[in-house]
């Protein structure tokens, strides 16, 4: 006779599993999730289209010219980005009955909660991985925000103004360094003296400045290239005919080494914009023969203007509408197989993450496997600011 997988196991090791999935993983909170767009015959390598919002501009809007002819209506260009179901991934565990037994009694093993925590990680990390294509910046690499105040995120919450970003669903993301320094702040403790017991006590900062603010532990760091001119991170423009609209220049300068890499921040003289590399170059007898960027140049730059690039930083936080980053998954339907492998998905509001959780009776002992087939892309990037650390 097949074994049989107890239910009550099953819903104990689902509860653990939720208790696990909300521990420092808020980012899938503020991103725009998609399941029931995924594809039932779905598999990884597959691809699901995210729509985003047109951008109507100033020359959509015309006269009303009274005629017995009623003029054409503008076209609306759709646009789109795709998210590759490109991670599958799993980690799983073996119980004895002993543990079993433990399990049932409302304990939790140390490697079940550890087997959560590595593969919801794996999941964070590809997703924040995003970040190098964010080109906006508030704060100074090196420096640790809200150390006395709170500029950074003014700053951040400017440039989404400017980049007309809807006001709603704004959050900021710290990692535990700008948390610390934020909530001793006193513009903060009022907002926590101001909550309910429980902000209070546990130095939630919830919602201030017009974002939702939350931590999450895998904030990460990024490495710039080695580029240097002898004297910093600076280059100059090699082009007389730089257009608005271009997305690659050749640089140069006088002593010019080293390399510069995705997600290499810079700014150019005469020019407000920050824009962000977009692919690894090396310079080579004193020139970047071509140096790709995002977004377009805003302005037609000078020749030998100068550009100055970010150091290497700590992304101390994320300034976001939930626009700017779409994440997919493909849940699997709960089943029971024959045999008794029972099949769970496990869908989580707090943390965001849905996993899939199987259950299979061995041999005097019970594997239990989390899995999740899922994806992500910067689907906005002028909706996100990286806060500098």
């Amino acid at each position: 006779m097949a074994n049989t997988i107890n239910s009550l196991l099953v819903d104990r090791i689902y509860a653990m599993g939720l208790k696990a999935l909300r521990r420092q993983t808020a980012l899938l909170r503020y991103v725009t999730t998609y399941e029931k767009e995924v594809m039932d015959n779905s598999f990884r390598g597959d691809t699901v289209v995210v729509p985003i919002p047109s951008q109507r501009s100033d020359s959509d809007v015309t006269d009303v010219v009274p005629s017995n002819t009623p003029p054409a209506p503008s076209d609306i260009t759709p646009r789109y980005a795709s998210v590759t179901l490109s991670n599958w991934k799993k980690v799983n565990f073996s119980l004895t009955d002993f543990e079993v037994s433990k399990l049932s009694a409302g304990t939790m093993s140390d490697e079940f909660s550890g087997a959560i925590d590595v593969l919801s990680g794996n999941i964070i990390r590809s997703v924040m991985a995003n970040y190098k294509g964010i080109y906006q910046y508030a704060g100074t690499a090196g420096t640790t925000p809200f150390a006395s105040n709170t500029s950074v995120v003014q700053s951040a919450r400017k440039l989404l103004n400017k980049a007309g970003v809807p006001m709603e669903n704004r959050a900021v993301i710290l990692n535990f360094d700008a948390d610390a320094n934020a909530i001793g702040l006193s513009l903060f403790q009022q907002y926590l003296q101001k909550g309910d017991r429980e902000t209070l006590r546990e130095g939630i900062i919830k919602r201030a400045l017009g974002f939702d603010w939350d931590v999450d532990g895998y904030l990460p760091t990024f490495t710039g290239g080695t580029l240097s001119n002898g004297t910093g991170k600076l280059a100059k423009i090699n082009d007389a005919s730089v257009v608005v609209g271009d997305t690659s220049v050749p640089m140069d300068d006088t002593s010019l080494t080293g390399t510069l890499v995705v997600g290499d921040l810079f700014t150019v003289a005469g020019d407000t914009q920050q824009y962000t590399v977009t692919a690894n170059v090396t310079a080579s007898s004193n020139a970047l023969a071509s140096v790709s960027f995002d977004p377009s140049a805003k302005v037609a730059w000078a020749d030998n203007a100068v550009v100055t690039f970010v150091a290497s930083h700590d992304v101390a936080g994320l300034a976001l509408h939930k626009q700017a980053i779409a994440f997919a998954s493909k849940p699997l339907d709960d089943v029971t197989l024959e045999g008794g492998s029972q099949i769970r998905q496990i869908p989580d509001p707090v943390s965001g993450l849905t996993l899939c959780l199987e259950i299979t009776r061995q041999y005097k002992q019970t594997v239990a496997e989390f899995s999740c087939l899922w994806g992500s892309t910067l689907a906005r990037p002028e909706c996100a600011v990286r806060i500098l650390g």
